[in-house]
């Protein structure tokens, strides 16, 4: 429906999700963690590759599909560029009739029925996919004409019914457009964050892209020496200098913080540009016990 209305960004991150999931029920069904790979399909594709036993076989575009979407999927609020390449919607639709069939629970439905279907001889898996289908809630919808069917069989070669959905050249040059949209931030930049950002939420690299996430101060923290004397320390940087006055104390902590950065990228450090130093200066006890 996304890609229908045009809806570009929409399209892939939920083209992205779908075949997250199925590639993590591939994992789980063989009782392999998905754990630590997000919404990172490449990672979780070569995790399902690295399964003893599964004949996984993939033609070249569904691989370099997923690479794609891998890409260019994870932008669900419209943060980054979003490309839309020719025969996208087919290629979604080939990789999850390439992906699904792996989608069972090994130990239990190992069986005859399950080997056969994964071993389509590749011709024949590329001209006639309808005669391979899982039996699975895709088949039930296209099977009883549910709600759901006119917009899972559209321009669907490998599932749909229809007279032209037999013809795969004439789908995908119905869908043999290019186009890619660019965002406010993309377009405007900082200027662009700097205003957006006070109104709504962005993700944790979007605003360490744009500084927001960056320290902007250098924190210290000065107190009295044990016998005399004070002792500053900094609270980001481990830099830790003493003095007999309070001047000199400073003045050392500036020197020290200088030899400390010189030469270093501040924004590699997590810095923002010409950060001042905020001192907090701690006060020995005036009454006691």
């Amino acid at each position: 429906m996304s890609y229908r209305a045009g809806l570009i960004a929409p399209f892939l991150w939920s083209s992205l999700h779908a075949i997250e999931k199925y590639l993590k029920a591939i994992l789980l069904f063989n009782e392999k963690k998905a754990k630590g790979c997000g919404h990172d399909i490449d990672k979780l594709l070569s995790r399902v590759k690295e399964i003893k036993g599964l004949d996984l076989r993939l033609p070249i575009s569904v691989e370099s599909f997923i690479k794609y979407l891998n890409v260019f999927g994870e932008n669900r609020y419209f943060e980054g560029t979003a490309l839309l390449v020719e025969y996208a919607l087919d290629n979604l639709d080939e990789t999850v009739w390439y992906i699904r069939r792996y989608c069972y629970y090994t130990k239990e439905y190992e069986k005859e029925y399950y080997r056969n279907t994964r071993k389509i001889p590749p011709l024949e898996q590329e001209k006639y996919p309808k005669n391979y289908n899982l039996s699975g809630i895709l088949e039930k919808i296209i099977k009883e004409e549910l709600d759901a069917y006119p917009y899972l069989t559209w321009n669907n070669f490998f599932y749909g019914k229809n007279e032209h959905e037999c013809d795969r050249n004439f789908i995908r040059k119905s869908q043999s457009k290019f186009s890619a949209i660019n965002p406010t931030l993309v377009l405007f930049g900082q200027e662009a964050f700097d205003i957006l950002v006070k109104y709504v939420d962005f993700s944790s690299d979007t605003k360490k892209y744009f500084g927001f996430n960056k320290i902007c101060k250098i924190k210290v923290q000065i107190y009295e020496g044990e016998e005399s004397g004070f002792v500053v320390e900094c609270v980001e940087l481990p830099i830790v200098t003493q003095g007999q006055t309070l001047d000199e104390v400073t003045l050392n902590l500036r020197e020290a913080i200088s030899l400390h950065l010189e030469g270093e990228d501040l924004a590699a450090l997590g810095f923002a540009p010409n950060p001042p130093i905020v001192v907090n200066y701690e006060m020995a006890t005036v009454c006691q016990n």
